[in-house]
């Protein structure tokens, strides 16, 4: 096995030297034969112990000028340092006379080990090079480079470990199988680095086209077209390397000389190259690639080419169709593979050229499309022009080639105010507030692009501005008529505003949205803890302990507080309205509120006492009052007056809030503040919008205002300027309803005997329910979800009184439920409990009466009150 391996690796090592050999005097490389040389090099040394006749200073010499011939190969893609070079070529010479000196006729253990520590390294570090060289290309070259270095680094370790046995002793022979097996393994590598089989060369050039075509696949053709210079120059980079790159190619149809459209060095963008004799002239003609230095190419480049290397490579970009150019790479030392890059380059330029003939067969299939649509409207716009003058939504208008008004129409004269006595004869540019120079470049825009589309301002003959969408197309050419534009105008001032309220309007909708989705978990929470506290202040009369439990309800009560301020603001939060008096209200909230502000800002009274009543939750009417009075005061850091009226008003839908009509009771809060600009109106609605500094405002007083007055119909009104103090306009419409009693309004006995079955997916809140009841004479059924109340029921067989479940579980909705029940069990009563805001629950109107509803967070009072309500119902 292993003299196999020992003639394999041999049998390879000559087969690579005699196709090195081979291609260099075919292709004249001298890459080639440095290829040649280093491998000849390997085959010398490797035999030379055992069939020549020399001394063994001579010996040692041929063996150790072997990183010689690597450092070499290097040296065509990397800098290696000369003193390096020097040492490596007189190192041997140096060995060989030590040797000579003082070894005599047999190699000394001293000289070995030296000689072979000495290859050891200088292979690591050539292997090291490859390496490094290799994974900074691709394709062919990469793969080379990285078995080239596999084949050197395995060398360096087969003359580490001739170092190591040495070192540990042993002295028997060194041509060991590990060593044979290794040496065999390095031979294997160069033959794949230097003489790679055609078939496997094949299969890499294609995975790297593969490669190289996917990363534009998803391109339009015109952007791959426009882009096909760069992709060149990125794919030329990445496969064949060099220190610069261009690509230089004619535009579609035209002749004379080339222009480089992309470079590596961008100084070089946009030079010509007129045909010569040069090498890119003879590669464009012949569609050749060809090898050759800076001086072959045309003196137009050549001098900028020589200063970034030596060597060139030049490949045609050619199609079926045509020759579009040439790309171009230049080697600072000359490549070690320059066959293999020239091919890559070739196909690279074939694949550039494709991508150009596919964009410009696009290109003028649409400019012929284009050209012809062109000519159609002409003709359209001569039977039609008596037409235009028409048309007042849109301002038409022609510019000559100057960006001067040629023709006006009635559209025009409507839109921005000139008449055609005015305006023609004179610039375009004042018409869209526009400098000559940035007027000047638009037309030129369009006159590239066929069309040039701009939304911004214009200016009106009286000098007031709108928002206007233009768009510019300029005339096909006819030699019967002058060149010019068409210019279309489009007033989009109020479209604009309209997006802008629609926008606001969603923003906020999404944060009440936020708001009531927190509701639900938050509310069960704040049940259990009000409920559990109410026990513990219960459990703990008398103790000193209880005003500690206080805190608890009081803290878990302004959290409630806090939930219905952010579903009073999503206009969500369920109420049961009362008729309320609003001036009443607020004349009773007069003293709280004079001591809330303090004496420096005083407060006018110009309620109306006997104002209709509205239709609310009084809490929330209070709140609106409350935060009105805290903005006016906070307008008003210096001191100032407020003023406060309430009073019956008429609406007939034209005033400063469009869309009321009728009767309605009007608020008003009215300061002497520092007055908001138009920009903080507009927002000063926007949760968590404000003027305040930073940690002195939470941005919710005005929209939990706002959500309030929208959940009771109504409307707000803000009136402002810098300066001049602010009016805050409330309307509510009169109350059409009965008021619903509240619980508070009954007198009931809270305890009772019925048996009571309970429905309720959260494991906090389930057992407080049940315990609730059952402490109060109660007999409960609890279930966790409707699927297991549904079994309890059907094996309960005595009677249940009323169902308790929350709205919303896993499963079945809690009206889903009650009618799956009483299917079974006909007219059980049913009490719903939820966290959740109404827009969250499904169809409330039609399966939920308000008297079935209990809100959480509740008391257990609430809850007993309500149970002994409808059970009395019943």
């Amino acid at each position: 096995m292993v003299s196999v391996a020992y003639y394999l690796g041999r049998a390879l090592l000559v087969w690579t030297v005699v196709a090195a050999v081979a291609a260099a005097l075919r292709r004249k490389e001298r890459q080639r034969l440095d290829i040649a040389l280093f491998m000849s090099a390997m085959l010398v040394s490797g035999n030379v112990w055992a069939f020549l006749p020399f001394s063994s200073a001579l010996k040692l010499g041929l063996v150790t000028l072997l990183p010689w011939f690597t450092l070499r190969l290097v040296a065509h893609f990397r800098r290696v340092p000369s003193a390096l070079s020097w040492a490596s070529a007189v190192l041997p010479l140096i060995l060989a006379i030590f040797q000579l000196a003082f070894g005599g006729r047999t190699l000394s253990p001293v000289t070995y080990v030296l000689s072979q520590g000495y290859l050891a390294l200088l292979f690591c570090f050539s292997a090291a090079m490859m390496a490094l060289e290799g994974k900074r290309s691709v394709g062919l070259k990469a793969r080379r480079l990285f078995f080239a270095a596999i084949g050197t680094g395995t060398f360096g370790l087969t003359s580490l470990m001739v170092v190591l046995v040495h070192l540990s002793g042993y002295r028997g022979r060194a041509d060991y199988p590990i060593v044979i097996y290794l040496d065999t393994v390095s031979l294997i590598c160069y033959y794949l680095a230097f003489n790679t089989p055609r078939g496997l060369t094949t299969r890499w050039r294609r995975a790297e086209q593969a490669t190289h075509l996917s990363l534009s696949a998803e391109r339009e053709p015109e952007e791959r077209g426009a882009r096909a210079g760069d992709d060149l120059i990125e794919g030329a980079d990445r496969c064949v390397g060099g220190s610069l790159t261009f690509v230089a190619y004619r535009s579609p149809g035209q002749a004379g000389p080339l222009a480089i459209r992309a470079a590596s060095d961008p100084i070089l963008v946009g030079r010509r190259i007129p045909a010569g004799p040069g090498l890119i002239t003879r590669v464009l003609d012949t569609g050749v690639a060809e090898l050759g230095t800076p001086l072959d190419c045309e003196p137009e480049v050549a001098n900028a080419l020589a200063g970034n290397g030596i060597a060139v490579l030049a490949a045609p970009i050619v199609a079926d169709s045509m020759s579009w150019g040439v790309v171009l790479v230049v080697h600072r030392r000359g490549a070690l593979f320059p066959h293999d890059d020239l091919s890559v380059l070739a196909q690279l330029g074939r694949n550039a050229a494709v991508a150009l003939d596919h964009a410009a067969l696009v290109v003028e299939r649409r400019e012929r499309a284009r050209r012809e649509s062109q000519r159609r409207l002409r003709e359209l716009e001569s039977r039609v022009g008596p037409m235009l003058d028409s048309i007042k939504d849109y301002a038409m208008l022609v510019l000559d080639d100057a960006g001067v008004v040629a023709a006006w129409h009635l559209g025009a004269q409507h839109l921005f105010g000139h008449s055609r006595e005015q305006i023609t004869r004179q610039s375009g540019a004042t018409l869209f507030d526009l400098t000559p120079e940035a007027f000047g470049e638009w037309l030129r825009e369009a006159t590239r692009n066929g069309f040039a589309e701009r939304e911004g301002p214009c200016q009106r003959f009286d000098g007031q501005t709108f928002t206007g969408i233009t768009t510019i197309r300029p005339l096909e050419s006819d030699p019967e008529a002058p060149p010019g534009f068409a210019v279309v105008t489009r007033d989009i001032t109020e479209q604009r505003h309209l997006e802008e309220r629609l926008r606001q309007s969603q923003k906020m909708q999404a944060i009440g949205q936020l708001a009531g989705g927190v509701a639900h978990d938050f509310n069960n929470l704040l049940t259990a803890i009000l409920g559990y506290a109410d026990w513990l202040e219960q459990d703990l009369h008398g103790d000193p302990r209880v005003e500690q439990v206080k805190e608890i309800q009081q803290a878990a009560e302004r959290a409630a507080d806090l939930t219905r301020r952010l579903l009073a603001f999503s206009r969500k939060q369920m109420v049961q309205p009362t008729r309320i008096n609003v001036g009443q209200l607020v004349g009773d909230m007069l003293p709280m509120l004079r001591r809330l502000i303090g004496e420096r800002i005083p407060i006018v009274d110009e309620t109306m006492p006997l104002t209709a009543a509205v239709l609310g939750d009084r809490t929330q009417v209070e709140q609106i009052v409350f935060n009105l009075v805290l903005n006016a005061r906070d307008a008003m850091p210096h001191g100032g007056v407020m003023t406060i009226r309430t009073g019956d008003v008429w609406c007939d839908g034209a005033g400063p809030v469009r869309g009321l009509f009728g009767p309605y009771v009007q608020l008003e809060v009215i300061d002497t503040g520092i007055g908001m600009n138009e920009e903080t109106r507009r927002r000063a609605f926007e949760p968590f919008f404000t003027t305040k500094d930073v940690g002195s405002g939470t941005g919710l007083g005005l929209a939990t205002v706002y959500g309030i007055v929208q959940q009771m119909k109504g409307a707000v009104e803000i009136e402002s300027e810098p300066g001049q103090g602010a009016t805050f306009r409330l309307f509510f419409p009169y109350a059409s309803a009965p008021a619903v009693a509240s619980l508070a309004e009954t007198d009931l006995a809270l305890r009772g005997r019925e048996t009571v079955l309970i429905v309720e997916d959260d494991p906090t809140l389930r057992p407080y329910l049940v315990q609730v009841l059952e402490c109060n004479g109660y007999r409960v059924i609890a279930a966790g979800d409707s699927d297991a109340a549904l079994s309890m029921v059907e094996a309960f067989s005595e009677p249940i009184d009323l169902v308790i479940s929350d709205v919303l579980m896993p499963g079945k909705t809690g009206p889903e439920l009650v009618r799956e029940l009483l299917r079974s069990r006909p007219g059980i009563p049913a009490l719903f409990i939820s966290g959740h805001a109404e827009a969250l629950l499904p169809r409330m109107s039609e399966q939920v009466a308000d008297r079935q509803l209990l809100q959480k967070p509740f008391s257990s009072t609430d809850l007993l009150a309500r149970v002994r309500q409808i059970l009395a119902a019943a």
